[in-house]
């Protein structure tokens, strides 16, 4: 289980990567998915699980390493 300060970083470098999301739930945000650009925030991270899911074109994934990874961060 991550504890809070992990949270945070991981957090943070979600907020830089995607814009700055929104809590939804106390291990849950929500943010501007990059897959689809939908106007509002749909794209779902769970801190704890590391699930992301998109409400509107289905991306998912079950680490939030492989979505970095997808998205070419770090490179």
């Amino acid at each position: 289980m991550l504890s809070y300060q992990d949270k945070i970083k991981v957090s943070n470098i979600l907020d830089e990567t995607l814009g700055t999301g929104s809590d939804l739930k106390t291990d849950e945000r929500v943010f501007h998915c990059p897959f689809c650009n939908h106007h509002k925030k749909k794209l779902n991270i769970n801190l704890v699980t590391q699930k992301y899911h998109c409400w509107v074109c289905d991306a998912k994934g079950q680490s939030i390493y492989f979505l970095l990874k997808k998205l070419q961060v770090g490179k």
